[in-house]
């Protein structure tokens, strides 16, 4: 797996603290540190290896932030125990040009009822960049589960284009969850991976309701769904049009 290490940070760098109950303050008060680092002059955010605590709720939407980690299995983000009702994301993107790479999500013991995300790249979040992310675990009681990623942009929104590029993310033991889950169109997906999800037949590696999206030497293993179902049915977007090539269902 490649990991790239930032030798020439600014020194307007936002780093947190490893110590568990430093970085549980930290997590719970990063608006504020969203807010330095939007007028910093790199506009990053450096998570350094460690274990960190992960609520609920945290909001990514400054445009051209960069969150990065040490790399997977290194900075892990951890959401233990969380009970969810209705719909609940962990990390949500909702400004342009947003950056995360390098990171490891871990969720356990989840419960209630709902769905929950772990990434979701939301309405108003227009090319973002995940490289290296990696999602273990997950939780849902629909039918569709929970999702490792969630990619959304209204229909009547720019023909609900979002311009994601997303590279070498997997999803992986998630009983309860979808790995990727696309309603916006114009994305590109290189080398990504859904492994050993699902329980219902509604719980896909790839579940491709837009268009126009591109899925290059991605893999889905033992996925109880469908390894990549482009159903297309979202009222007034364009499903069509998306390509596949080198990608493999096991």
């Amino acid at each position: 797996m490649q990991r790239r290490t930032f030798l020439k940070a600014a020194l307007s760098t936002i780093i947190l603290p490893i110590s568990i109950v430093r970085v549980h303050a930290a997590i719970d008060d990063l608006a504020a540190r969203i807010a330095a680092a939007k007028v910093s002059a790199d506009r990053r955010l450096y998570l350094p290896a460690g274990d960190y605590i992960l609520p609920a709720g945290i909001m990514l939407d400054v445009s051209g932030l960069e969150v990065v980690g040490d790399g997977i299995g290194r900075t892990r983000l951890i959401c233990d125990g969380l009970a969810i009702n209705g719909t609940v994301k962990l990390l949500t993107l909702n400004a342009d040009r947003i950056t995360l790479r390098d990171l490891t999500i871990v969720i356990t013991n989840a419960s209630g009822v709902g769905t929950l995300v772990a990434v979701a790249c939301d309405w108003n979040c227009t090319h973002p960049r995940l490289s290296r992310i990696e999602v273990i675990g997950g939780y849902g009681t629909t039918n569709a589960g929970g999702a490792g990623f969630t990619f959304y942009r209204q229909p009547l929104t720019d023909r609900a284009q979002q311009y994601a590029v997303v590279e070498d993310c997997v999803v992986h033991d998630a009983p309860l969850s979808c790995g990727f889950i696309i309603n916006s169109n114009a994305n590109s997906f290189v080398r990504c991976e859904s492994r050993d999800l699902g329980t219902l037949v509604g719980q896909h590696g790839y579940y491709i309701q837009g268009g126009l999206n591109s899925f290059r030497d991605c893999r889905a293993v033992r996925v109880k769904g469908y390894s990549f179902n482009a159903t297309c049915n979202v009222p007034n977007q364009d499903g069509s049009a998306n390509l596949f090539d080198g990608c493999t269902s096991i």
